[in-house]
């Protein structure tokens, strides 16, 4: 037996197509809710308004309706509620290109589940490109000789070793190497981050190596960039992701639960420096949550640009 969910879809599908630039397609509750999710709104939210316009819909007989329509119904709804949303739901007009230049930077230790919701958000912000900062390591380590260059030939949580620092109180050198190594794999990330501004395009870096602190002052405070830290709080979550990515994919290099403390501390450095210089820190033990917090982060760095203009 369908759902009185599914009931309501169906029905109102029936009834209504969306005029679209590439054709007609049954208004659904659940496409739009979903559409609706970029805005920052929770899933329960989100589904409310959705039933709200198919209702409308169903009460006028109203058969065919342009996306313009349909996004103007939508702001009507925000805007009757006195939701702070009514101006985000404006950008849905033009299938989010006025967010464009658009640099979404998810950067954290290995192991916490950025690649899972960068993919999410890339697709939830229609991002022209997703890219791994580990490619631009890739990169290098493929162009540049190891002697000239050796801290970018290992993994991240390894460098001190090769550079031999001794260790100090404040910071243990692997800790100490991680920012170098990251240091300079920034730089490659930074020529992306020019050429996407640039082209007035949009890409999601994720990676170990996207540190915010670490960008030049001028993205660190650009509209057009949203540096975010990602972390896992919880030790246990953490553990047994990095065991099933060893099971999972056994061509992926391996080796990570033998510095398993290694990689927490480092990733304790990261989110005190963070929080300290103001960068936003979000925890993904909670995706839903953190698919949340992600989206303001975005939203609130892109209207500082309106807000500032205003």
């Amino acid at each position: 037996m369908p759902s009185n969910e599914q009931e309501a879809d169906q029905s109102t599908a029936s009834q209504t197509m969306i005029v679209t630039r590439h054709g007609e397609i049954p208004y659904s509750v659940g496409y739009l809710a979903e559409s609706l999710l970029v805005l920052g709104l929770s899933l329960e939210e989100a589904y409310n308004y959705a039933h709200r316009i198919s209702d409308f819909l169903l009460a006028k007989k109203i058969q065919r309706i342009a996306t313009d329509e349909l996004i103007n119904l939508v702001i009507q709804e925000f805007s009757q509620s006195n939701h702070s949303y009514a101006l985000r739901a404006q950008f849905l007009r033009d299938d989010l290109r006025a967010l464009k230049p658009l640099v979404v930077i998810l950067g954290g230790v290995t192991g916490i589940g950025k690649s899972t919701v960068s993919l999410l958000i890339s697709k939830r912000f229609h991002m022209d490109s997703i890219m791994g900062g580990d490619f631009v390591r890739e990169v290098f380590r493929s162009a540049i000789n190891p002697k000239l260059m050796p801290t970018i030939h290992c993994s991240s949580y390894q460098v001190g070793e090769i550079l031999g620092l001794s260790i100090s109180r404040r910071l243990q050198r692997h800790i100490i190497g991680f920012e170098e190594q990251a240091r300079k794999v920034m730089v490659g990330i930074e020529a992306m981050i020019a050429q996407v501004l640039g082209e007035r395009q949009s890409i999601l870096i994720e990676g170990v190596h996207g540190i915010p602190y670490l960008l030049k002052g001028e993205y660190q405070n650009s509209s057009d960039v949203v540096p975010i830290l990602l972390t896992l709080e919880d030790e246990e979550l953490h553990y047994n992701r990095l065991a099933k990515r060893e099971v999972t994919y056994p061509k992926r290099p391996r080796g990570h639960l033998k510095f398993f403390e290694r990689i927490r501390s480092i990733q304790e450095y990261l989110a005190e420096r963070c929080r300290e210089l103001g960068f936003p820190v979000i925890d993904l033990s909670n995706e839903e949550k953190a698919m949340h917090l992600i989206t303001e982060a975005i939203w609130e760095r892109k209207l500082r640009e309106i807000h500032d203009e205003d």
